[in-house]
């Protein structure tokens, strides 16, 4: 085989390169242009153009709402993956001839039908799906930067901004007919779980705290502020992000991409959402993070593990860390 031919073969492998009628139809996901689309307004709030970034989660939200309109079949709440034949959202590069690489005439996109042997698809009820799914990260975004303080300690805000998710969500699930087993709702191994979670948390806290140095957000290790600390980052920031990121959003994705791609792209939008910080080797840790997060859940399908796991996680990073003289050696490698 040559490079030509092996390169070939792996760009295929991504956009699902297909032989229909003696041509070659790459077949490219749409809803790539929304991932594309977050990760773009991400980058702009990182390089602080707050009001270009804001914007454009606007937009990308009021297109992924009114999506539901256009797309066909996107009403179908029940998977008809059992049909010979599926729908797919493609965007279409037909290819006249190998010999000639560069006559490549780009269509519009559209909707084709395929059989299901012949190259991966995907139904517009999936994409529909995958759509509603991102529309939780724009909304995620707008809480997080324009939610008012109500309280003077910082903590509070966690559950301000997470609490009003658990409504769209919720819907979501109600929405796509999603049973508990399908999002990780499951007490299996829990008691394996616990301990494991705390290790997890451990390990990963120490080493984002050695990225960020980040400061404490309870006063003291007192019972009821460590109390406090533990049921704000588990059952509101750990369990909401880890719905929507893990549960939900990945799923979705490896849907449409495969499980490999699928925890790429999520774990890719995982951290460019952490470009609030403004650090950017906390973005690529927070991508580390969510690949071993998202593989963890693939594995197990728990959400109770890596719900525990992400609220551990952040109850090392703003609470044992920084206020017990243990880990003070921890501080000298931040940069």
């Amino acid at each position: 085989m040559t490079s030509e031919e092996t390169a070939r073969q792996q760009l295929g492998s991504f956009l699902h390169l297909s032989p229909v009628n003696d041509r070659r139809i790459i077949i490219i996901p749409v809803i790539i242009i929304p991932v594309m689309m977050l990760i773009v307004a991400e980058m702009l709030l990182y390089y602080s153009y707050l009001k270009a970034g804001i914007s454009l989660h606007v937009l990308i939200l009021l297109v992924l709402s009114v999506s539901n309109l256009w797309i066909p079949g996107s009403h179908v709440a029940s998977d008809d993956s059992s049909s010979s034949f599926r729908k797919v959202d493609v965007l279409r590069i037909n290819k006249q001839s190998d010999s000639d690489p560069f006559s490549e005439s780009l269509h519009k996109v559209g909707y084709h039908s395929y059989k299901e042997h012949r190259s991966p698809s995907y139904t517009a009820a999936d994409t529909s799906r995958s759509m509603q799914v991102l529309m939780l990260l724009p909304v995620l975004r707008l809480l997080s930067v324009s939610m008012p303080v109500f309280s003077e300690m910082t903590i509070y805000h966690y559950v301000y901004i997470y609490l009003p998710m658990l409504l769209p969500a919720y819907l979501i699930v109600r929405n796509q007919n999603l049973s508990p087993p399908e999002i990780g709702l499951t007490l299996h191994n829990s008691l394996i779980y616990i301990p494991v979670s705390i290790i997890m948390g451990a390990l990963i806290g120490a080493g984002e705290y050695m990225i960020i140095n980040s400061g404490y957000l309870i006063p003291d290790l007192s019972l009821s502020n460590l109390l406090k600390l533990s049921i704000i980052m588990i059952c509101f920031v750990g369990l909401i992000e880890e719905l929507v990121f893990r549960s939900l959003l990945q799923t979705r994705l490896e849907n449409s991409f495969g499980k490999a791609k699928g925890l790429f792209v999520t774990s890719l939008l995982f951290a460019v959402m952490h470009s609030g910080y403004g650090n950017i080797d906390e973005i690529l840790y927070a991508f580390i993070v969510g690949s071993i997060l998202g593989y963890m859940f693939q594995r197990t399908r728990s959400l109770l593990l890596i719900s525990l796991t992400h609220g551990f996680v952040n109850i090392f990073l703003f609470g044992l860390i920084p206020l017990l003289p243990y880990f003070e050696f921890l501080a000298s490698y931040h940069p």
